[in-house]
């Protein structure tokens, strides 16, 4: 489970630095090609509460993958990415023995070093897709990270962890319908607010849901992705069947209470995000509240 939570995180990145490749407001819909994705990832640990990975992913031209590398630090409910997306971050004859892995950070650290394929496979099936193949590796080097004031500073040489090779992998479109199943056969409730750079958002599934709450910058040259959730219940998601108002009072790393009504997401709701000082205001925000499968983006609120 831990793995597969540091590929989500390590993959997120990837789309996250490669974001500027299509407009969110005018992208084609159109079948991505197969991929063939290489992706080293290694655990340093956990300080302070927070699970600290390395990420490196190498992707074959003119595909959905992007070439890209990252730090991902991650709680339960939280997590900060700090990622790059242009340049080579493994090199080598043969990615599938070894290779040399070089990442440069700029203030928040560096990567600069070689990993060995020394065993494996472990485990052998995407669920939703085809198959894979994860080897076991070793890092030799220096990974330096010096996160922002109250994160996490990591400082290792030799670390274990895997390379996931991904041959052709052909998982569909991201465009095709959701099948009428996902959600007991109804659309969710789905709340959405943006405000000062921060999208918050609501979905209240047949089993429950998430409170999400999601922002992104830049430091230097590094993409900063930094992301919040907390369980969704029926209690702190409270929405009328015309759509026309709720109420939410997420918990958590969330704080105070939100209220929807025409078109404003209005009370004193806040957000505790990891590398920031302060909790960020989510309120008062341009909002929508409707049924579907996914939240409103930024651009088609207001």
């Amino acid at each position: 489970m831990r793995g597969t939570r540091i590929v989500i995180a390590a993959l997120m990145t990837a789309a996250l630095v490669g974001a500027g490749a299509t407009s969110a407001g005018g992208a084609r819909s159109v079948d991505p090609p197969a991929i063939d994705l290489n992706l080293v990832s290694f655990k340093l640990g956990k300080f302070d509460g927070k699970t600290v990975a390395f990420s490196a992913t190498a992707g074959a031209p003119k595909t959905p993958i992007k070439d890209s590398a990252s730090f991902n630090i991650f709680t339960r409910e939280q997590s900060l990415s700090y990622g790059l997306g242009k340049g080579e971050f493994l090199t080598g004859d043969d990615l599938l023995e070894g290779g040399e892995v070089s990442a440069d950070f700029g203030k928040l650290g560096e990567v600069e070093g070689t990993y060995e394929v020394t065993g494996g496979p472990i485990g052998d099936k995407d669920d939703k897709c085809e198959a894979f193949v994860r080897l076991r590796a070793t890092f030799t080097g220096t990974i330096k990270l010096k996160a922002e004031e109250g994160v996490v500073d990591v400082k290792e040489r030799k670390v274990k962890g895997y390379l996931l090779h991904a041959p052709d992998i052909d998982c569909g479109s991201p465009h095709e319908p959701e099948k009428a199943g996902r959600f007991g056969g109804r659309d969710p409730d789905v709340l959405s607010a943006c405000t000062d750079g921060v999208q918050y958002s609501a979905t209240h599934e047949r089993r429950g849901g998430r409170h999400t709450a999601f922002t992104t910058g830049k430091i230097g040259d590094v993409r900063v992705g930094r992301f919040t959730t907390a369980q969704v219940t029926k209690k702190n998601f409270v929405s009328d069947e015309d759509h026309t108002a709720a109420t939410v009072e997420p918990g958590g790393a969330f704080s105070g209470t939100g209220t929807y009504a025409d078109g404003e997401l209005t009370g004193d709701l806040t957000v505790e995000l990891l590398g920031l000082p302060e909790p960020v205001a989510l309120t008062p925000a341009n909002a929508s509240l409707r049924k579907g499968n996914h939240p409103d983006k930024c651009s088609q609120i207001g």
